[in-house]
């Protein structure tokens, strides 16, 4: 059983043994040694999304991070065009200061 945070309250995701793979290579996502829990992880996120095909690319990281850990998770939009020096001095401060706290943080890019 895979925990996994839905709207922040904890679920319990049941995942089985079977893995497509290619002879001795994952379809999907793999660890590299061998650890087993990116496949399971991804199997779970799959299953609490009713497939694999769901799974393409269209969730924010922040969304992911606080359905895997159930903290809280905050988006950031930084608009490269926008010339707004008081907006990225903010943005910054906000990362320094995530950052001094030991934050989980993600990237992303559209």
């Amino acid at each position: 059983m895979i925990k996994l945070y839905v709207n922040g309250v904890p679920k319990g995701v049941m995942v089985d043994d079977l893995f497509l793979a290619d002879g001795k290579n994952m379809c999907f996502a793999a660890c590299k040694g061998d650890e087993f829990w990116v496949p399971l992880i991804e199997k779970a996120w799959a299953k609490l999304l009713g497939s694999y095909t769901r799974i393409d690319g269209a969730f924010n990281e922040h969304d992911v991070l606080h359905t895997l850990t159930g903290a809280p998770a905050t988006l950031i939009r930084h608009a490269p065009l926008r010339n707004d020096n008081n907006l990225k001095n903010a943005h910054w401060e906000m990362l320094k200061s995530c950052d001094l706290q030991d934050f989980i943080m993600t990237l992303g890019s559209e």
